[in-house]
């Protein structure tokens, strides 16, 4: 996630399959049953650890559509 996520941040624009990406994401931490705060918790720390601010994470995936 990481990776893809620094990719999208250094050009500006979402890569190729990071909205198909980051919903696997979601869906695998929901598997593991984790209770909602910490998957909002472990979504906001792939942002942070991708250099993005909450905003700017926020943005992308609002235009992701997530």
């Amino acid at each position: 996630m990481v990776i893809l996520l620094k990719s999208a941040r250094a050009t500006g624009q979402p890569v190729t399959n990071l909205k198909n990406a980051l919903g696997n994401y979601l869906t695998l931490l929901g598997d593991l049953s984790l209770p909602e705060a910490e998957i909002a918790e472990r979504m906001a720390a792939v942002g942070r650890d991708a250099g993005f601010t909450p905003e700017e994470f926020a943005a992308l995936r609002k235009q992701l559509g997530e």
